[in-house]
């Protein structure tokens, strides 16, 4: 079964997670951002929009 997010970069170093994971220290906070985020990645692809505007905001995958 394949990744909602592959090909796209969910790590966010700069982004709103990260900047939660730093500050609030909530393990649970920090894994429904997680989901909310991959949630947000499958409901974009399944609509048929354009990826690089996934790309845009999520960055590239190594």
């Amino acid at each position: 079964m394949k990744s909602v997010t592959e090909g796209i970069m969910t790590t966010q170093p700069i982004g709103f997670i990260g900047l939660y994971e730093k500050a609030a220290g909530d393990p649970t906070g920090l894994l429904a951002l997680e989901a909310w985020r991959d949630k947000n990645v499958q409901l974009l692809r399944d609509s048929g929009r354009n990826l690089d505007m996934l790309r845009c905001v999520y960055g590239e995958t190594s």
